[in-house]
């Protein structure tokens, strides 16, 4: 069903702002437009992204939203400048229970299935969920959404 994009971010917001960690949050005021997508399950990899960027990221570090265009796509990214992942961890957290560690190596709380989950909400809409990440400068979470006409 076709969503405007400005409800996703602006619920993704406000679910930000409850994190721990006090992390100022920017994101682009400005969106318009819609994309093809289920709001609930969106609104989950939304809320389960920016978590992760605040659980692996020291208080008070920013976290960003950025939503681009291409084509016919949209992308929304969240961007922290956190810990980082291990190279070797990569692929890992986007594995049932997969977990990635902290700069010490110590593994942080949780149960590790919000990304597997994600990235598997973000294959049911014909897309993909995709990690950069650099250990110590932080990590890029993004996934692209079907553009409504």
């Amino acid at each position: 069903m076709p969503v405007p994009l400005a409800s996703l971010i602006s619920e993704a917001v406000a679910s930000a702002r409850v994190l721990p960690g006090d992390h100022p949050l920017t994101w682009p005021e400005d969106v318009s437009g819609q994309v093809l997508a289920d709001p609930e399950r969106i609104g989950q990899v939304l809320r389960n992204v920016l978590s992760n960027a605040a659980k692996y990221s020291a208080p008070g570090t920013p976290i960003e939203i950025r939503v681009t265009r291409a084509g016919t796509t949209v992308r929304i990214e969240v961007i922290d400048q956190g810990f980082g992942i291990h190279p070797d961890d990569l692929v890992r957290v986007f594995e049932k229970f997969g977990r990635g560690r902290d700069t010490a190596g110590r593994r942080i709380p949780g149960v590790g299935l919000g990304l597997y989950l994600s990235r598997q909400i973000i294959l049911a809409h014909g897309g993909t969920l995709t990690v950069t990440s650099t250990p110590g400068e932080g990590s890029v979470f993004g996934f692209t959404l079907e553009a409504a006409r």
